[in-house]
């Protein structure tokens, strides 16, 4: 498909045998579905949207953290970071926080998202408030 480049020309024949149709079924359908298969955590069918279960955030102290009902801004951003580390979209981690917490605020937090790059959470502020690090994989951080 190839558009008109100048005004009253016609675009030349498609060399191509996908219809409109064919390639707007090709575009994600931003299906929220969870990122498991039981044991694994990996998604076996992939498409649309994945959003992260409780297994998969998988550190102990984010665990116990995302289990809370309402944690506070600094926790939720060392979640946040951690989450997109493991590759998962803005609007992924939207969806879990609406899941998992109470007064989730969907516009602002996808404003925060926007603005966190991913990388390693800071073990030494999680540690503070958190039990299990002797069984993270992060100890030594």
């Amino acid at each position: 498909m190839q558009l008109i480049k100048e005004p009253g020309e016609m675009p030349p024949p498609s060399t191509t045998k996908q219809t409109l149709q064919d390639i707007i079924e090709l575009v994600p359908n931003y299906a929220f579905r969870e990122k498991s298969n039981g044991n694994l955590n990996i998604d076996l069918n992939p498409g649309g949207v994945l959003t992260p279960t409780l297994e998969a955030v998988g550190l102990p102290c984010l665990k116990e953290l995302a289990q809370q009902e309402d944690p506070c801004y600094n926790e939720r951003r060392e979640l946040a970071v951690w989450l997109k580390l493991q590759g998962y979209r803005d609007i992924a981690i939207t969806a879990f926080y609406r899941k998992q917490f109470k007064n989730v605020d969907t516009g602002k937090t996808l404003a925060i998202l926007a603005s966190l790059k991913p990388r390693f959470p800071q073990c030494s502020y999680l540690r503070d408030r958190f039990s299990g690090c002797e069984k993270c994989s992060f100890k030594r951080r």
